[in-house]
């Protein structure tokens, strides 16, 4: 069993199966060989999510605020992403995915349609005063600082020319706090 956990759970599993793959394929010919069971290796723990504090959210809502390059739109855009993240709970790539029509300021309650996440399934998110706030102020930012079109509908996710933000900057943002 030692060749077994020289390797991590997945490739554990992976050398397990092969090994019963080529042990049932033997027992045809050897009636004693023994194959060992699938549920051998225990089923795998997932990680414990880990939970922001207040503290560490605005260390973070701060290094987003010193993103360059200085004068752009960028740490607007990443400090309105990570408020938006911690005030609603939201996986960063649905919140990364975002259309102007989910963004739904003016509705009662306030909320942002997330669509097709996990299990190809839709849910409306309800926003808390604070962060509708902040996305209106992002919004009015962008439009007036930056001359980006007017969404009548909310707000958008984007470096500009289209672009949605980078999943390597968020990450190089939450690296940078630990």
């Amino acid at each position: 069993m030692k060749w077994l956990k020289r390797a991590n759970w997945a490739g554990q599993a992976a050398r397990l199966g092969i090994a019963r793959g080529f042990l049932t394929h033997l027992k045809a010919s050897l009636p004693e060989t023994e194959i060992p069971d699938k549920h051998l290796l225990p089923a795998p723990r997932r990680p414990h999510p880990y939970l922001f504090s207040a503290v560490e959210i605005s260390r973070l809502l701060e290094a987003a605020a010193q993103m360059g390059p200085h004068g752009s739109l960028r740490p607007h855009t990443h400090q309105a992403l990570f408020g938006l993240l911690a005030a609603t709970g939201l996986r960063p790539s649905e919140a990364a995915k975002l259309l102007i029509s989910d963004v739904q300021l003016e509705e009662q309650p306030p909320r942002l349609l997330i669509r097709q996440t996990k299990f190809q399934k839709s849910r409306w998110v309800p926003l808390h005063p604070s962060a509708i706030e902040h996305l209106r102020r992002y919004a009015q930012l962008r439009v007036v600082q930056y001359h980006l079109v007017q969404f009548e509908e909310g707000i958008e996710f984007g470096c500009g020319m289209g672009r949605t933000i980078a999943a390597q900057t968020r990450e190089l943002v939450a690296r940078g706090q630990q």
